[in-house]
């Protein structure tokens, strides 16, 4: 049984980490997620404050992403997510 693809909101905060190696890795997490689902539309945000600590962190690097997927693929997503180390916090939102 096939299950429909549906448009999902994906925002990401990943640590404030500068240089190469912090972009690299935020780059191959984003091609990773496009690898589960189709990536519609991206957006860098920057680094914003946060509103309150996390990690010890003050401050995160924003990513917004809409993201085309079956709701198994989503739940993929949010596995590799959980998972990776530079991710602070990341929601993920359908759209209907």
């Amino acid at each position: 049984m096939s299950q429909k693809t549906r448009a999902y909101e994906i925002t990401i905060v990943f640590s404030p980490e500068e240089g190469e190696e912090a972009k690299k890795k935020q780059e191959e997490i984003i091609k990773e997620i496009g690898k589960i689902g189709k990536i519609t539309k991206k957006e860098s945000w920057g680094e914003k404050a946060l509103a309150y600590p996390i990690k010890k962190y003050h401050r995160g690097y924003y990513y917004f992403l809409i993201v085309d997927a079956e709701p198994e693929k989503i739940k993929k997503i949010d596995q590799y997510l959980k998972l990776e180390e530079k991710v602070l916090r990341y929601l993920i939102i359908s759209q209907e």
